[in-house]
């Protein structure tokens, strides 16, 4: 389908929040949107070269115009829909709207599909009044061009009123007319006035519209003959009211019968057997001459000639043929249609019409040559073409939750020609098959299931060997009655039943099958005398089907290892952070028993590391994601647990923050380098919580400020920067940053390479206070998310 340009909507809305919302509504539904905040911004709007072609108009806009204000001036000048959208439901406001516009009016609260629908209605509405405006002004033309007059009279008072084109047609001056019934007939020639007399009081009397042609008796001596035709309302008692008649001068038409009968005549005995239907016509479209083929659409050839050819065409395709006739009229130019045409029987059949102009001279007038083919068949199978590939379509992207199982089995039926089509879906053990859907009348299908006794949609039929065995391996199988494939549970007395109550005949099963097998097939039923069409139409839907089938199977099997490959992976880090928990207890505990210092120390660290994996694997576990994590929230834990390990955990004050709202919020890493970044970290607290805070200070005995460790974390420029800084008393003067002396800044050093980044101590002024501050910066390999 070729898309076209978007639909521009003006929002007039002056709360900015349901503005936003309503916007984002519309630019979702593939709107492209404009916002007004007032009325007087939207008329503004106007002024410009881009004019919407819908306004969606609150009425309430605070100070200034409102909406049905602005709403009024805006179809003053423009040609569009408005649908007002008020959060006010009483009479007065919709009222008030109504009288401006009747395009639609939803309350605020309605949902998102309420409003969309009314939006859509509002176009559509829009259209159809456009479109009505276009056929009153092509009516008018063809009335023009058809010299066709309308008159109406009025029973109880007498009163006769033509319009123009009659008094045009008579010849009579209309100041000078006495509009009376009795008038109308001293208009008409003498001879004929007894029989359109007779023809009008025989309509009245059995209540029927009427159509009579007839001459009229000019002053100069002059005839014309003219068309009528004539309906009438009638009250409760059977008295006329009303009549309604159209007349049309048909004296051209009638001359030229008249001099054409005897060609006529002679031309059919050479067209009588041309398979094409052959028409000659005036300029109005009237039958001169219509060939013997005409037959095959119902009608004899008498009853066309004076008819015109737009008599017969479908309501649906006539304006459509009335513009493309006045064209060719208009430019004399050879010119092809496509249509329906009633057939006498009241069906349509689609026919492709060549029109030539047959040039005049001085006897006789110009005509047009119709060449005319029935493409019937031509066009169904096209228009199944066009189901075959909005089928694909919706096959490709339809899932387990969306495939519809009863569009299937339509399109099956409609492509077929079936009377009834079902969808058969067999089970993966291939011992039983399920009735899916079944297409055909609703209340066919209800009368089916009543016959048999159980619903046939939803019904579970076991393996049937006779049935497997009657199909083979054939692609399609033709039986020639229900009644030839019934066997097992479908007895032969059900299959007759079903056969006489719905004159069924044949009865033909397509298989939906791929290279793995057999996946189910379509069953279709044809009543009477129709047989299966376009059987390669039907054979390759059946293998879309069968394609969809099998993935939407993969599919569901797909997503269950995900589900089970998911629980694996959650279940196997649960236990790695158990262990860890494990080790870290043991450490704890053999810490705890130790007597050695020293020893008790180097414990300590192993547990303080061990505590750094598992805070990230417990970060891990309760992540959607198993890839990364959020830096932030692990430090955040992390360094909380760390200070904890000291018995005098409690009275330092630990915190980890971000100066940057974006860092702490969407600054993520893989969990390989928050590892390393986490050992980092427990390295630098664990040297603050063991030398930055004398035990006579942190007992309260000595110092102005609690001990505190901060650290933050910010990303400028892409990088990240990791501030470890304690209020403590400082690094010694004999600290050397480039050759440190314990396991643990040793350590860091590696780290800090390891994220090949870099590594700054500051201590006493260059903090701002008496303790240290150690800063790495290194470059993440997870970038944050932009602001």
């Amino acid at each position: 389908m070729i898309e076209s340009a978007k639909k521009r909507i003006l929002l007039v809305e002056d709360e900015a929040l349901i503005a936003l919302a309503k916007r984002q509504v519309l630019t979702s539904a593939g709107y492209e949107v404009t916002v007004a905040h007032t009325g007087e911004k939207a008329l503004e709007i106007f002024s410009g070269s881009l004019i919407p072609d819908l306004v969606l108009m609150d009425i309430d806009l605070g100070p200034g115009i409102d909406g049905t204000e602005a709403a009024a001036m805006i179809v003053k000048n423009h040609d569009l829909p408005i649908v007002f959208l008020s959060s006010h439901t009483e009479k007065e406001y919709t009222d008030r709207a109504e009288q401006i516009t009747s395009y639609g009016y939803v309350v605020k609260d309605s949902s998102n599909t309420v409003l969309l629908a009314s939006i859509k209605m509002a176009f559509r509405l829009h259209d159809a009044a456009n479109a009505l405006r276009r056929n009153e002004a092509e009516l008018q033309e063809a009335q023009q061009m058809a010299l066709l007059g309308r008159w109406d009279y009025r029973h109880r008072h007498d009163d006769l009123q033509w319009n123009p084109m009659i008094y045009r047609i008579f010849e009579i001056d209309e100041t000078a007319f006495e509009a009376t019934y009795g008038a109308f007939l001293a208009a008409i020639h003498p001879e004929d006035r007894e029989t359109v007399n007779t023809a009008w009081q025989k309509s009245l009397q059995d209540q029927q519209p009427y159509e009579i042609e007839h001459r009229l008796l000019m002053d100069d001596g002059r005839i014309k003959w003219v068309r009528e035709n004539c309906r009438t309302d009638f009250d409760e008692t059977g008295q006329p009211i009303h009549s309604i008649g159209i007349v049309q001068d048909i004296t051209a038409r009638q001359e030229i019968q008249q001099r054409l009968t005897e060609q006529t005549v002679r031309l059919n005995d050479v067209m009588e057997n041309m398979l094409d239907l052959v028409a000659i016509t005036d300029m109005d479209g009237s039958f001169l001459f219509a060939g013997r083929s005409h037959e095959r659409l119902g009608y004899p050839v008498s009853s066309l000639v004076g008819r015109n050819v737009m008599d017969y065409v479908h309501p649906d395709d006539l304006a459509y043929v009335v513009q493309e006739f006045a064209t060719f009229v208009q430019s004399k130019r050879d010119s092809t249609v496509e249509y329906r045409y009633r057939r006498a029987d009241g069906s349509y059949a689609w026919l492709e019409t060549k029109a030539r102009l047959l040039d005049g001279n001085d006897t006789t007038p110009p005509r047009i040559l119709f060449n005319t083919r029935e493409i019937t068949e031509r066009r169904n199978l096209t228009h199944k073409h066009l189901a075959l590939a909005d089928a694909a379509f919706t096959l490709q992207t339809c899932t387990a939750e969306t495939i519809n199982y009863t569009d299937i089995a339509q399109t099956a039926q409609y492509i077929s020609g079936a009377t009834f089509a079902a969808l058969n879906i067999f089970h993966s053990n291939q011992e039983s098959f399920t009735t899916q859907a079944i297409a055909g009348l609703s209340e066919h299908i209800q009368r089916a299931s009543a016959l048999l006794g159980f619903s046939i949609i939803g019904r579970t039929w076991s393996y049937d060997p006779a049935r497997e065995a009657a199909l083979g391996e054939n692609r399609t199988t033709v039986f020639p009655s229900l009644g030839a494939l019934a066997s097992g549970s479908f007895s032969a007395s059900i299959a007759d039943k079903i056969t006489q109550a719905f004159h069924l005949r044949e009865v033909v099963i397509i298989r939906i099958a791929t290279t793995t097998g057999i996946l189910g097939d379509f069953t279709l039923f044809f009543a009477e005398e129709n047989h299966l069409q376009s059987k390669d139409l039907v054979e390759t839907y059946s293998s879309m089907v069968g394609i969809a089938l099998e993935r939407i199977t993969t599919e569901q099997q797909n997503a269950r290892l995900i589900q089970e490959k998911e629980t694996l992976l959650r279940e196997v880090q649960h236990r790695i952070k158990n262990n860890i928990h494990t080790m870290t207890s043991l450490l704890s505990l053999h810490a705890d028993t130790v007597t050695d210092a020293a020893a008790s120390t180097a414990i300590r660290d192993a547990e303080s590391r061990l505590r750094s994996m598992q805070v990230l694997y417990d970060q891990l576990y309760r992540s959607t994601s198993q890839e990364g994590g959020s830096l932030v929230t692990y430090l955040q834990s992390l360094v909380r647990q760390i200070v904890d390990l000291f018995p005098t955990g409690n009275e330092v004050a630990a915190s980890v923050a971000s100066p940057s709202e974006r860092c702490e919020e969407s600054l993520t890493m893989s969990a390989k380098q928050l590892s390393t970044v986490g050992l980092i970290v427990n390295e630098l607290v664990t040297n603050a919580m063991k030398y930055a805070f004398p035990a006579s200070r942190s007992a309260g005995g000595g110092g102005t400020e609690a001990p505190a460790i901060h650290v933050s974390v910010d990303c400028p420029d892409g990088a990240v920067t990791i501030s470890v800084e304690d209020n403590g008393t400082g690094l010694p003067e004999t600290f050397d940053p480039e050759n440190p002396a314990g396991f643990g800044l040793v350590l860091v050093n590696a780290m800090v390479e390891q994220l090949e980044g870099t590594l700054r101590y500051e201590s006493g002024p260059a903090t701002g206070s008496a303790g240290t501050r150690v800063v790495v910066r290194f470059a993440p390999d997870i970038s944050p998310s932009p602001p």
